[in-house]
């Protein structure tokens, strides 16, 4: 059997870039433009709710924001443009992105259909990053099947601007995720996190094949912890971290390379989704 890190890496895996002709993270996307200091956050599936607080610590929460319909997967970014993280979320049954401008309770400044509805949020996860530099979030999906990101660079309804295929195709506990990695320019990369080895896969160009830029052993193998990325020490590079739904520990380190965490908090109660990103615009 061919190892997952062979696969991703590209060493016994074809890869293939190709553009589409018509019309699929947690934890992904998170500021377009240039990378700003993110904090962390959770999300609460049950009341469609979000708890935000504005440093990595353990606290008390800064901002709540109900927000979304009722099976809501949390996709929070920059959708404006304005270096500034806001709430955002994706309707499976529907299809649907759902983003607002503010980290307020209220209805959503843009609504974006793409990909199937309705869809498997687990066959077809979304996630958000600025996939053309040009400063603001934008929609995609990772097709698990086909081991596919489907990433379209306007926050409106349409087919995928590109599809590019990164990873194995059919595992269903590769997570797919979305950052600037190398810090040297606005675009954000792909990524996967592969659970059962314990191991990031990063790439900084979304638009063309090719295997993993950054390969991180971070965390143990086979466990349930769950991948968060994002600039944690205000450097201009997204990097590597993970979360405990059992008890609500976040485990975060300042450089994707091996080696121990640089933050590790608790904030949350157990069995919520973590979140990050620039709540507050600093």
């Amino acid at each position: 059997m061919i190892s997952h890190s062979a696969r991703i890496m590209g060493s016994s895996f074809a890869f293939s870039m190709i553009t589409l002709a018509a019309g699929v993270a947690l934890a992904g996307g998170g500021g377009g433009g240039p990378v700003t200091k993110d904090s962390i956050g959770v999300f609460n599936s049950t009341s469609d709710t979000f708890f935000l607080r504005n440093t990595n610590s353990a606290g008390a929460t800064d901002l709540k924001v109900s927000f979304g319909p009722a099976d809501s997967v949390p996709v929070p970014g920059d959708f404006d443009g304005n270096a500034s993280d806001t709430v955002g979320v994706y309707s499976p049954s529907l299809g649907r992105f759902f983003f607002r401008n503010a980290n307020s309770e209220g209805p959503a400044n843009l609504t974006v259909n793409f990909g199937p509805a309705p869809n498997d949020p687990n066959a077809r996860v979304p996630l958000i990053g600025d996939w053309d530099g040009v400063g603001s979030d934008t929609v995609g999906l990772y097709e698990r099947a086909s081991g596919r990101f489907l990433l379209r660079n306007a926050n409106t309804n349409g087919v995928a601007t590109v599809t590019t295929r990164f990873g194995p195709k059919g595992d269903a506990n590769i997570v797919p995720l979305s950052g600037n990695w190398n810090g040297g320019d606005t675009i954000d990369g792909i990524g996967l996190y592969d659970p059962d080895a314990g191991t990031f896969y990063l790439r900084n160009d979304p638009s063309t094949s090719g295997g993993a830029d950054l390969t991180i052993r971070f965390g143990p193998r086979n466990s349930t912890l769950i991948p968060i990325v994002g600039n944690w020490n205000d450097d201009d590079v997204d990097t590597i971290g993970l979360y405990n739904p059992a008890d609500g520990t976040f485990i975060l380190r300042n450089t994707n390379s091996v080696g121990a965490a640089d933050a590790t908090f608790r904030y949350g109660s157990a069995g919520l989704t973590p979140v990050r990103g620039n709540w507050n615009g600093d």
